[in-house]
């Protein structure tokens, strides 16, 4: 039987991170050198969920970098130019050494391009505080629409929009915008 705390490494995240007692503890990040990190649950879920972790790292650098830059944004596309730097910024390299996916990216990790895997963070980033708070009061008022109208199926569509505009989603899909849309303008007269 497959549970969901299985499929998303729950059980295996929670069992290292009560595993490892000791406030340090260290992992072999390459052939070359020994990585020292710190025992919290980001670091555990780097190492235990490797690849979901580089979408957690970019929403992370997002965050971090809209907040040094007072929310104003850094101009469209920014995020791929300068992710790098906001891990050094914030003195997150370490994480991206210890990072299965993110550790192969070296020695040229300075040129390489990376994107914000979702809607809201690269807003957030990109654009800045303005179309950021936009972008939650459609999703609010999308939330409004199912209870008020009581729209059963709009909940699996909202969760849908949950995902795809905070964790995952390709930034060129337009699936995300359509699914807003569907609950925004279902009952309206040409939706």
């Amino acid at each position: 039987m497959i549970s969901s705390r299985s499929v998303l490494n729950i059980d295996n995240i929670t069992s290292r991170f009560n595993e490892f007692l000791s406030p340090v503890f260290t992992i072999n990040c390459n052939v070359i050198y020994t990585c020292y990190y710190e025992n919290n649950l980001l670091s555990i879920i780097n190492v235990s969920e490797p690849t979901g972790f580089v979408r957690i790292f970019h929403n992370i650098l997002s965050i971090k970098g809209s907040t040094e830059n007072n929310f104003v944004g850094y101009g469209h596309g920014a995020y791929s130019d300068i992710w790098y730097q906001h891990a050094k910024d914030f003195n997150y390299t370490h994480l991206i050494k210890i990072n299965e996916v993110m550790s192969q990216w070296h020695p040229n990790i300075e040129n390489k391009k990376q994107y914000i895997q979702n809607y809201f963070f690269s807003i957030l980033h990109d654009g800045g505080i303005i179309p950021a708070v936009m972008l939650i009061f459609l999703i609010v008022k999308s939330l409004a629409n199912i209870i008020k109208e009581k729209y059963v199926f709009g909940y699996i569509i909202f969760f849908y929009i949950l995902i795809t505009f905070f964790f995952q989603s390709t930034i060129t899909s337009p699936y995300p915008w359509l699914a807003l849309a569907i609950i925004l303008f279902h009952k309206k007269k040409y939706a």
